[in-house]
């Protein structure tokens, strides 16, 4: 597993419980990056993507940008849990059915930072 939950915190809505519980409101801010000296993903070799993964994952998980972020190898979990991740925006459809290496980090327990890595763009 993961370590991304169905009934995460992010998805509280899930839940059915409160007096606002029929309404769910979701945006979302984009930003796209591309790592200096790498391909871009449409052109990046598995090698590339590989290496685009590693950089990725240590930087990340190093930024501090939350108390918590999960690393999550998206081609080690099975379709249903991509298509959960999918459900909850925290990735795209096509992120979700990619077979090159890709990734994400999410942070936990609030969900509130999502960072597709090799999907359209490394980050």
């Amino acid at each position: 597993m993961s370590g991304l939950t169905p009934q995460g915190a992010g998805a509280e809505w899930l839940k059915n419980e409160g007096t606002c519980c029929d309404v769910v409101m979701s945006s979302r801010v984009r930003l796209a990056r591309n790592f200096a000296g790498y391909p871009f993903v449409n052109r990046a070799r598995r090698e590339d993507r590989v290496q685009i993964m590693r950089v990725a994952e240590r930087h990340i998980l190093g930024a501090g940008l939350a108390p918590e972020i999960l690393w999550v190898d998206l081609s080690e979990l099975p379709e249903l849990e991509r298509l959960v991740l999918v459900e909850r925006h925290l990735i795209s459809t096509q992120h979700a059915k990619g077979d090159e290496p890709r990734g994400l980090a999410v942070s936990s327990p609030d969900e509130r930072i999502s960072i597709m890595v090799n999907e359209e763009d490394h980050l």
